[in-house]
């Protein structure tokens, strides 16, 4: 093979493991360019040939991908990675029907008047799928990593862990329990993304424009009518799309939701319906109209509805359905029913007579506790008791566990036309149970009255109740149930951080080692670096006032501070400048503290720049952009192929990492196609270092 044939069929192979996103969802690209580029008549100069490039060109006969202005034409940039903002901008501009009020804006620190992405940042935070970094800031020109467009997919959505498809083949690279394992999941199941041919999905790693515009098009085909769609083509809109429970017996339901709007029709043409199901498989239109059972007809301009005949002891799944005159619909989120095991005979509110209970707790139906046993005890209004009885019920399921105490009724008292009864020394066993009394009045209907009795323990002594842990999911015997070194209300109600996750971010750093500790940066006499932990609460109070993120020309001065005076100037060079780039703080909520493109991990363990620092030696160069072992590939690259920054030949091979890949080569293995013979001898050789049928040991008899 000669050398052109090789760098072709090594292009073709870096081709195919590049092809990630072969799905997509449905949003209009806005690039920075200068002129407009006019719609169905583009054609860019730098696509042909590349995987994408039939995805691209769909895009732009549509209007939805534009590109930037070159010298004798226009370019995509398909192996540029899309930053936050233009991808944000593809999402916004897919749905021209999305409005939004002003009074809803979120304000970023980094989101100027006159960028061109102020109005789509605007846009996207004023209907709620936009929130930013815990330091008021967006970071628009940061790359987008692709855990991060799954998550976003499915916020504009509205879509949720009820669209996992779990029979649907998983990445061996996303692990429950990481932040963007449900996110992911939900976008494979919708296929709208499929990963790479080894079956990783690179979660952290940043898209590609190529692979961006691949998942684009995709999605237009599958999800959209038309990429192009008129007003009148568009379903309701629903701003809230919860269902609440306005009534419930034990066979029926009052479901309330709030109304959509249309600009296209009159708000009252709105028609509205019930859709229910035994299987919690209606979280979409498509699965709504395919596995759900309409309940009556379509209604006008109504809010509410209530469903009859239901069987008790069952759960069901119910969903709101709005559509129009053109008879696009729109589904509100759906809502589980739990229909309790109970007499159908109970009356509900035909009279004044009621079952109330006064003790342990007058007025309120859950009485927290931490005995273990309670007395229970009430009154009968109005009528007089002819039978009494009650049931236990945990979890939605009846306990009917024969040692539970009587109970019993008194006398009526005709001056006070009331009825007392009681359950002594009930046993608060489980962490919540529903205790359910049941009244036969003289005339032979049926009352009940109901209590939560909430076993308020603390077994851990971590501040969190048994029964709060059991709905938390965190271990009630364990303070810290993750192994982080916070405990679980340290995590929930100090630090936000998730007490089921060891890294909340997954940066590869614990949430205890980043909300307790700075991390101080050194170097040795030699230039090799190193960096040791020290507890924040032990540091000076000069250099714990000092430390701060130091984002893109940050060149923050304290008040106080005169940099006229020459002892102020040396304080501020020492505390100001120095300290900061050599003491490190991290955010347990953010992967990238400091913005730079780089995961807080892979800065501290294998850059060893400064994960709170965007450009650690104030040089003006970021540390994503440098390469410290002048191998050709920035640390940001070397992010990405996986390759150590620190490191001039990584597997090696004696061929540099850069070198690999602008050849092809694998810069992980020394011998990229497995064949008995190193990359560079193959090379030497004249064989092809990627085809273990040429150049490979020969075994002779």
């Amino acid at each position: 093979m000669n050398n052109k044939k090789k760098i072709i069929a090594l292009i073709v192979v870096l081709a195919t493991l590049v092809q990630v996103l072969a799905g997509g969802m449905v949003f209009a690209y806005n690039s920075v360019v200068s002129e407009k580029v006019e719609e169905n008549n583009v054609q860019f100069k730098d696509i042909s040939g590349h995987w994408a490039e039939n995805s691209i060109n769909y895009l732009a006969n549509k209007g939805l991908a534009k590109g930037y202005i070159a010298d004798d034409g226009y370019v995509i940039k398909p192996q540029e990675f899309i930053t936050r903002a233009e991808f944000l901008t593809v999402l916004i501009n897919s749905r021209p029907d999305i409005e939004f009020t002003n009074e809803n804006v979120k304000s970023f620190i980094d989101v100027k008047e006159g960028e061109w992405y102020k109005e789509i940042v605007d846009k996207a935070s004023s209907i709620g799928i936009l929130s930013g970094y815990p330091d008021g800031s967006f970071k628009p020109n940061n790359p987008i990593t692709r855990a991060e467009i799954t998550a976003l997919i499915m916020k504009f959505n509205n879509w949720s862990e009820k669209d996992i498809d779990y029979e649907s083949k998983l990445f061996s690279d996303v692990k429950e329990g990481e932040w963007h394992f449900i996110p992911i999941l939900v976008c494979r199941s919708k296929k709208i993304v499929n990963g790479y041919p080894d079956g990783t999905f690179a979660p952290q790693r940043f898209a590609l424009r190529g692979e961006a515009f691949a998942l684009l098009a995709n999605y237009v085909k599958n999800y959209l009518h038309s990429a192009s769609a008129e007003l009148d083509d568009m379903a309701p809109i629903v701003e809230n799309k919860d269902i609440t429970i306005y009534n419930q017996s034990s066979t029926s339901v009052t479901l309330n939701w709030y109304k959509a709007f249309d600009d296209k029709t009159a708000k009252e043409n709105l028609r509205y319906a019930v859709y229910l199901s035994r299987k919690d498989n209606i979280s979409n239109i498509e699965g709504v109209l395919t596995n759900g059972t309409l309940i009556g007809e379509y209604e006008k301009d109504i809010e509410s509805k209530e469903i009859k005949g239901l069987a008790s002891g069952t759960t069901y799944y119910f969903n709101v359905v709005v559509k129009d005159d053109s008879d696009n619909k729109t589904a509100y989120n759906p809502i589980k029913v739990f229909f309790r095991e109970s007499s159908s005979n109970i009356q509900t509110g035909a009279d004044d007579s009621k079952v109330i209970i006064t003790s342990p707790q007058m007025g309120s139906s859950r009485y927290y506790t931490y005995e273990s046993h309670v007395d229970i005890s009430g009154v009968f209004t109005n009528k007089e008791i002819d039978k009494i009885s009650y049931s236990v019920f945990y979890e939605g399921k009846e306990d009917k566990d024969s040692s539970y105490p009587a109970i019993t009724k008194g006398s009526y008292d005709k001056n006070t036309n009331t009825t007392n009864w009681s359950i002594k020394d009930f046993p608060a066993k489980y962490l919540c149970v529903t205790v359910e009394i049941y009244i036969t009045d003289k005339s032979g209907k049926r009352h009940m009255g109901w209590i939560d009795i909430v076993q308020e323990g603390d077994d851990d002594n971590d501040g969190l109740s048994n029964y709060l842990e059991k709905l938390l999911g965190t271990d009630p015997n364990n303070p810290d149930t993750d192994g982080d070194g916070l405990t679980d209300w340290d995590e929930i109600y100090i630090y936000e951080t998730d007490p089921l996750k060891y890294d909340t971010d997954g940066d590869e750093i614990s949430d205890g080692d980043e909300v307790l500790y700075v991390y101080v940066r050194d170097m040795d006499s030699e230039g090799a670096i190193s960096f040791t932990k020290k507890l924040k609460s032990e540091l000076e109070p000069d250099i714990a006032r000092a430390l701060r993120v130091i984002y893109k020309d940050d060149n923050y001065v304290p008040p106080d501070l005169d940099l006229t005076n020459e002892d102020d100037r040396d304080y501020y060079m020492w505390y100001y400048e120095y300290i900061p780039r050599s003491y490190v703080i991290l955010d347990p909520l953010n992967h990238d503290t400091d913005g730079d493109g780089l995961p807080d991990g892979f800065e501290l363990y294998s850059s060893m720049t400064n994960p709170s620092a965007y450009d650690t030696y104030n040089d003006g160069i970021s540390d994503a952009d440098k390469d410290p072992d002048g191998d050709g590939l920035t640390n940001l690259q070397e992010y990405i192929y996986g390759t150590d920054p620190l490191c001039y030949d990584t597997d090696g091979d004696g061929i540099s990492d850069g070198d690999e890949i602008e050849i092809g080569t694998n810069p992980l293995l020394r011998d990229s196609d497995n064949d008995g013979t190193d990359d560079l001898e193959e090379i030497m050789r004249g064989t092809d270092p990627n085809d273990p049928d040429n150049g490979g040991i020969i075994m002779v008899e």
